[in-house]
C-alpha cells in the first residue's frame, strides 16, 4: 500500500497537464470551445534570481485550432460578421506566433521587441531537433483592451505582445513531438513548452 500515495500523486500530475496540440485547423470550429482551448494552449513561467523576480511571463500560442475558434467565439460575443469575425491578431499559413503577456521587477525592461544590442530580452523558439528561430517580427502591443477580453492574463503590470515566426509551421510539423518558447534574460531563462498531437 504504501506505493499507492505515490501512484495517486502520478495520477493527478498527469491529469493536469495539458494535452497534445494539433497544428491542423478544424473542420468546424465550436465558441463554446474557447476558454477551454486557451487553457490548453497557455503557459505560464515565473523567473527569480534568488527571492528577487525577474520577469512572469504567460504565453498562449495561437495555433490554426485555436485561431479558428476564437474566430467563433467573436462571431457570437462581439456578433461581428464576414471578414470583421476574425481572430485577434490574425496568424498568417505556416507561420507560429504566440501572444506574450510580461511582467518585470522594472517596468523600462518591459521591452520584448527590443531585439539585439538594443534589447534585454532574446526570444527563440526551439524545435525538439534544438534548432532555436528567430522571430521574423515582435509587436507590442500594450494594454489594448481588444486583446484583455481575450488574453486575461494580459492584465494589470503586463504587457502584451505577438511574437511571430514565418515559416515556422513546416519545421514544427518535421520535428518529434514538441516545441519550446524560450524568453532569456537576467542570466536566466523561461522555457514553455508545448507538445504536438501525431
Amino acid at each position: 500500500m504504501r506505493g499507492a500515495p505515490l501512484l495517486l500523486c502520478a495520477l493527478a500530475v498527469a491529469s493536469c497537464r495539458p494535452p497534445p496540440l494539433s497544428l491542423s485547423a478544424p473542420a468546424t470550429a465550436d465558441a463554446d470551445d474557447y476558454w477551454r482551448l486557451h487553457r490548453h494552449h497557455t503557459r505560464r513561467a515565473d523567473v527569480y534570481d534568488g527571492v528577487e523576480s525577474r520577469f512572469f511571463v504567460a504565453a498562449t500560442w495561437l495555433s490554426p485550432r485555436f485561431g479558428a475558434t476564437q474566430s467563433a467565439y467573436r462571431q457570437r460575443e462581439e456578433r461581428l460578421v464576414g471578414p470583421d469575425a476574425t481572430s485577434l491578431p490574425l496568424v498568417a499559413a505556416d507561420e507560429v506566433a504566440f501572444f506574450v503577456a510580461l511582467h518585470t521587477n522594472e517596468w523600462g525592461w518591459n521591452h520584448l521587441e527590443r531585439t539585439g544590442s538594443g534589447g534585454l530580452f532574446t526570444t527563440r523558439l526551439v524545435t525538439a531537433s534544438g534548432e532555436a528561430l528567430v522571430p521574423s517580427q515582435i509587436e507590442r502591443v500594450g494594454d489594448d483592451p481588444r486583446y484583455e477580453t481575450l488574453y486575461p492574463d494580459c492584465r494589470e503590470y503586463f504587457i502584451g505582445y505577438v511574437v511571430r515566426f514565418a515559416s515556422a509551421g513546416p519545421r514544427l510539423r518535421a520535428s518529434d513531438n514538441h516545441f519550446t518558447l524560450r524568453l532569456s534574460a537576467f542570466g536566466r531563462a523561461a522555457d514553455l513548452d508545448w507538445e504536438l498531437a501525431p
